[in-house]
C-alpha cells in the first residue's frame, strides 16, 4: 500500500464499503456515547449503538490536522 497513489486509497475505501467490510450509517442512525473509550494517533474511539438493530459498535472519529489534505486522511483510513 505504500506505493499506492492517493486516488487509489479512495477507491480502496469505496471497494471495502461495497464488499460490506465497512458499513456506512447516517449520524441520525447512531446513538453515540459522549465519553471516549480509547484514543490513538488517528482518532478517538466511542461506544455507540445502531438504532435500527440495537447492535453495539465502536466508532472512530478520525482526526484531521490542518495541514493534512483529503488524500492523507484517505490513506490513514485505508490502512485502518
Amino acid at each position: 500500500m505504500a506505493n499506492t497513489r492517493p486516488d487509489e486509497h479512495q477507491k480502496q475505501i469505496e471497494n471495502r464499503i461495497q464488499k460490506g467490510d465497512l458499513k456506512c450509517y447516517l449520524q441520525s442512525d447512531i446513538d453515540k456515547s459522549q465519553m471516549a473509550i480509547d484514543a490513538g494517533g488517528c482518532g478517538i474511539i466511542y461506544k455507540a449503538r445502531i438504532k435500527i438493530s440495537g447492535e453495539h459498535v465502536a466508532i472512530k472519529k478520525l482526526r484531521r490536522r490542518p495541514y493534512e489534505d483529503k488524500s492523507t486522511v484517505n490513506k490513514m483510513l485505508a490502512k485502518e
